[in-house]
């Protein structure tokens, strides 16, 4: 993820920039990862995606949310995280927009059962239809809670390796 922070009673701008890490980088071969390859425009056209344990990344996003909480912020961070909780529990209904990208991503997002039982077991959603993601609104339960170190260190983010280990990709260092 990126922010950039535009802090009114000053006129600063800042950008604060937390993408991802990927674990084991440099230390060896990775496992091998599954292609996907996507058609796009009148199908002569593709792109590659890598897709399955192997390609997952340690996402940036939660400590970069916690850091721009914690230099700019003003309301206690489980106040601010659990509307998003409250949002992934009920669902959000798809845009058009939305819904043509699970259709261009389809192949990819309903690759596997997980992602099946997420985003649709026989088709893909469609605009209109909701998204439900309880798995989530658990996740930030927890960091509403525990802060944002809970994703990084303990029982969290064991649970999230042991996941991602245990289907072929590589645990943090």
């Amino acid at each position: 993820g990126f922010m950039l922070v535009h802090r009114a009673r000053d006129a600063n701008d800042f950008l604060l920039d937390f993408f991802v890490e990927v674990p084991g980088r440099g230390t060896g071969t990775p496992s091998p990862m599954e292609a996907v390859d996507i058609p796009f425009g009148s199908g002569d056209t593709t792109q590659r995606f890598l897709v399955g344990a192997p390609s997952c990344a340690v996402p940036g996003m939660v400590a970069g949310l916690a850091e721009a909480h914690r230099r700019y912020g003003t309301m206690p961070w489980a106040e601010l995280v659990a509307p998003a909780a409250a949002r992934a529990r009920a669902g959000v209904e798809l845009t058009e927009q939305q819904a043509l990208l699970h259709e261009v991503l389809d192949a990819v997002l309903r690759h596997d059962a997980d992602g099946r039982r997420m985003y649709g077991t026989d088709e893909r959603l469609c605009a209109g239809e909701r998204l439900v993601m309880e798995d989530l609104a658990d996740t930030l339960d927890h960091l509403a809670v525990d802060g944002a170190r809970a994703f990084y260190d303990g029982e969290l983010a064991g649970q999230i390796s042991d996941e991602v280990v245990g289907r072929g990709g590589t645990r943090a260092p």
